[in-house]
């Protein structure tokens, strides 16, 4: 077993990834509760955000939900895992956390071009 220390590059990109999820997660969890969803109290609250965008009305609301469980996903092998869901040295490097904060600012930008109206057809409360 080895006892090197991670780069503080992985390190960073760690804690990117973590943020690049909550920023998409928390835009949404807003706007839910906006439009009139009454959300858990408690951790299911990122799976149920998850599972009422992946089951929306609408085809890019949908691609929407599935991305953010994909940030969820990356979030949690951020979290808790050595080598990241592929089990790849390289799921932690720098280009990886640009990837993820770049896919972050894009889903931001996309679910907040719907209006409210929008998003109350496609995900009712």
């Amino acid at each position: 077993m080895s006892t090197a220390k991670p780069a503080p590059a992985e390190e960073y990109v760690r804690t990117a990834t973590g943020r690049a999820y909550y920023a998409a997660f928390l835009v949404a969890r807003e706007r839910l509760r906006t439009i009139g969803h009454h959300l858990p109290r408690d951790r299911s609250v990122h799976r149920y955000v998850i599972e009422r965008l992946r089951r929306g009305g609408d085809q890019v609301i949908r691609g929407l939900g599935q991305n953010l469980c994909d940030l969820y996903e990356h979030r949690k092998d951020a979290d808790y895992e050595l080598a990241g869901r592929y089990r790849s040295h390289l799921a932690f490097s720098p280009a990886h956390g640009v990837l993820m904060a770049t896919s972050a600012e894009l889903w931001i930008n996309t679910f907040s071009s719907f209006t409210d109206p929008a998003l109350v057809t496609a995900c009712p409360p």
